[in-house]
Formats: C-alpha cells, structure tokens, sequence
C-alpha cells in the first residue's frame, strides 16, 4: 500500500496488515496510524516501485 507523505505530493510504499473488512469499512491491524492517508486504488502497475511522486 502506498501512504502519503510530504504534504501529499510523494507516495511510499508501507507494509500494512488487513483484518476483517466489509463493503465499505476495512480494519487495519498493523502498519498505519490514525490520520494516515493512502492510496486505495489499484496500484499493481506500481510493484516494482518503493515510491511514487505525484503531480
């Protein structure tokens, strides 16, 4: 998963751990805090990549 950073033009990639989600709501048990913003798009054209700069 890729979590914003630097005011939000940078992405990097974090670790995160999924518990039990639903439509709408996913609990997240490791990996993010409060407050954290991420990107929930598919980003599988992304894997080879730590980072993402977006413009």
């Amino acid at each position: 998963m890729f979590m914003f950073e630097d005011g939000g033009k940078e992405t990097v990639r974090v670790s995160v751990k999924l518990g039990p989600a639903s439509v709408n709501t996913v609990e997240i048990l490791e990996g993010l805090r409060e407050g954290d913003q991420v990107i929930l798009s598919d980003t599988s054209q992304w894997d080879s990549f730590n980072w993402i700069q977006l413009k």
